[in-house]
């Protein structure tokens, strides 16, 4: 006997009396049932539709890329203009204001709102990385949120592990920050929903699929496993990669920390990880120009541990230069996977030689050189990437960037034989 077999119900009803009581019965229980056990609300992986053909997609704004981005899968905006493509390469398809494009914002759109709509299994800080490792869950924050460092998704062994992570403002990542997997995490189930912004930082790695209620800007050489989809907003996009194919396998070690430091004037490289499986080595890597890779050292890994590890390696012929890290992990049947590109400025301790003014500027700088008026400095200046801008052999004082992207620069100058660089920012509103 079931109480929906009943239109109406009440005890004093006349009818048969054991059917009655049998009602009664489980009326009572099913409202016992309701009270003692709340319906819980259990994520689901969102039905992305068409949009889940696309590496970069806005239901409403410009589309536009700078220099030799690639992008495995499609890219297009539903009404905006669209610029880039080429220089950009494309395994893909172009949608601009045509039939796929007007349902991939309908499905972008309907993506977004089921995620907005589910419940927070915990609210957490708005820093996230450095070290920090994520399990399957709803995750919450309740302002604009910036990841540092690492930050680590964790699967706990299954492949079919969710991680949703909801951010109620901004998304923004630090240069050379990462976002990596361990224990059977994927980039395809991770959904990152944004009401706001998106910016991922010059040459972070991030994974999962954005989806924004605002402009997504991915900065010079940055990487994005996974996709940027904007329900509202502009994309912009700097030399990057943008994969939503192949990096699906998680990394088999759990990379907590990586930093250089300066130890009697030698570069001292740490790294600690949180797990490690089949981990036979590490590769240490250097670069002068965060292009061109040496290898400079090699180190065993812990095979397989659970344990936290920690390495440490010293840079036998650390140059006069900004240096730039990376690390290789090699398994012992051969895979590798590189981890972050960090960097360390080994040039002179020069302060006072010379001023850069205004810094951030919105265009032009003027260098000041102190006691150096008589010597001859040549000037380089580079981007983030270590693409150089400008050269001249002689002293300069002026330079005007106005024409150049926002963004951090190297002014590098040669005095006395000894290199000095000095960082400063491109800043326009």
């Amino acid at each position: 006997v079931s109480v929906s077999s009943f239109s109406l119900f009440h005890g004093d009803l006349f009818g048969n009396k054991q059917t009655i009581m049998k009602a009664k019965y489980y009326f009572y229980t099913l409202l016992i049932i309701h009270v003692s056990f709340p319906k819980i609300a259990s994520a689901q992986t969102p039905d992305l539709g068409t949009a889940a053909n696309f590496g970069l997609f806005t239901t409403s704004g410009a589309f536009e890329n700078y220099g030799e981005t690639n992008v495995k899968g499609d890219i297009g905006t539903n009404v905006g203009a669209f610029s880039g493509f080429p220089p950009g390469t494309l395994n893909g398809e172009i949608h601009v204001a045509d039939p796929t494009s007007v349902q991939a914002g309908i499905d972008t759109e309907t993506a977004y709102s089921y995620l907005d709509g589910l419940s927070c299994g915990q609210t957490i800080t708005t820093t996230l990385g450095n070290g920090q490792i994520l399990l399957p869950n709803t995750y919450c924050t309740t302002a604009a949120t910036q990841i540092n460092g690492n930050l680590i998704f964790d699967g706990g062994g299954d492949s079919n592990s969710l991680f949703i992570v909801k951010i109620n403002g901004t998304l923004s990542t630090a240069g050379l920050s990462i976002v990596s997997l361990i224990n059977g995490a994927s980039f395809k189930n991770i959904y990152w929903q944004v009401n706001g912004s998106v910016e991922l930082g010059d040459h972070s790695i991030f994974r999962g699929t954005i989806l924004s209620n605002g402009a997504i800007n991915i900065l010079e050489g940055a990487t994005l496993y996974g996709r940027g989809l904007s329900a509202n907003g502009a994309i912009s996009a700097h030399t990057n990669l943008i994969d939503i194919i192949s990096d699906n396998v998680a990394l088999p070690i759990g990379l907590l920390t990586f930093d250089a430091k300066l130890v009697s004037e030698k570069v001292v490289l740490n790294w600690s990880s949180a797990s490690e499986t089949n981990n036979d080595y590490y590769t240490i890597d250097r670069s002068l120009n965060n292009l061109e890779w040496e290898k400079i050292g090699l180190i065993n890994g812990a095979g397989s541990s659970t344990e936290t590890n920690f390495y440490s390696f010293t840079d036998p012929s650390a140059r006069k230069e900004i240096l730039y890290y990376r690390l290789k992990q090699t398994d012992f049947d051969g895979k590798f996977n590189y981890f972050d590109i960090i960097s360390l400025n080994n040039t002179i301790e020069s302060s006072d030689i010379i001023t850069i003014y205004p810094n951030p500027s919105i265009g032009p700088i003027t260098i000041s050189y102190k006691d150096q008026e008589n010597i001859a400095c040549p000037v380089s200046v580079y981007t983030s990437s270590g693409l150089k801008i400008f050269s001249s052999d002689d002293k300069t004082n002026y330079i005007d960037f106005s024409e150049r992207e926002n963004g951090f620069y190297y002014l590098e100058l040669i005095i006395n034989s000894e290199k000095v660089i000095r960082k400063f920012e491109i800043l326009k509103m």
